[in-house]
């Protein structure tokens, strides 16, 4: 195990920010320094995006700029912040040296899929795309723990294939169940907390007059008491899936 951890939220601001990506926030944010490593924030705004989400640009810059005005009223204070876009250049650069690889000239669609090494997982995201994100996080950022939502899994395999096929260092997984909304409270229940369902936005619960304090207590509610603290990893009712490769 490494004597540091740098972690990352790496989100997608095609929508605004809703109280399953505090709950991510607050986690990483917590074992980064828990361990002395870094907690970073990589927006992923590239044209792709914009295109398949029928978002523009500066949609996504608007909301990118909202999403670390709340992260900041939350108290979250990450040390690195990037953009995805702007790391692209260098990313496809660094990938062409290494790895002989090319960009597509358009960007690739979601109908494209992904076999994993075990010939029975399929993945809807396109080959060059997930090369580009293992890059980003282990050459570039120097990432060591990827702290994800359970939705997320199912590019475990095709992970570590690029991480292996680009001669990378390994990286620990760690997948955390979904906050889901019950009747009248959030909890364990019902509706999955996401950008789609438009619900528990921090931008809803600000204008309801919620302080800070109050939003991370409703979501400590998704914890476990214990020493470590309401954030840790090993501290949410649902353990979370860690894997090791």
């Amino acid at each position: 195990m490494p004597c540091f951890w740098n972690t990352r939220f790496n989100p997608t601001p095609t929508g605004l920010m809703h109280l399953g990506h505090v709950y991510l926030c607050l986690v990483n944010q917590y074992e980064a320094h828990l361990h002395g490593g870094v907690f970073k924030v990589r927006f992923d705004d590239t044209h792709r995006e914009w295109r398949e989400f029928h978002t523009g640009p500066e949609k996504l810059a608007e909301n990118a700029k909202q999403f670390l005005e709340e992260m900041a009223w939350l108290g979250i204070e990450p040390e690195e912040v990037c953009y995805q876009s702007e790391m692209l250049p260098t990313v496809h650069a660094s990938l062409h040296r290494a790895a002989g690889y090319t960009p597509p000239r358009e960007p690739l669609g979601y109908d494209q899929y992904a076999i994993a090494l075990d010939g029975v997982a399929y993945y809807p995201y396109a080959l060059p795309l997930v090369a580009e994100k293992v890059w980003m996080d282990v050459f570039t950022q120097q990432v060591d723990y990827l702290i994800r939502g359970i939705d997320l899994i199912t590019e475990f395999s095709l992970y570590n294939y690029f991480v292996e096929l680009l001669g990378l260092r390994r990286v620990q997984h760690v997948y955390l169940p979904r906050l889901t909304e019950g009747t009248g409270d959030l909890n364990y229940v019902d509706g999955i907390v996401s950008k789609t369902s438009a619900r528990h936005t921090v931008a809803q619960y600000r204008a309801a007059g919620f302080t800070p304090p109050q939003v991370r207590e409703l979501l400590a509610k998704a914890c476990l008491v214990d020493p470590d603290g309401p954030w840790a990893i090993t501290n949410v009712k649902r353990q979370p899936m860690v894997l090791v490769e």
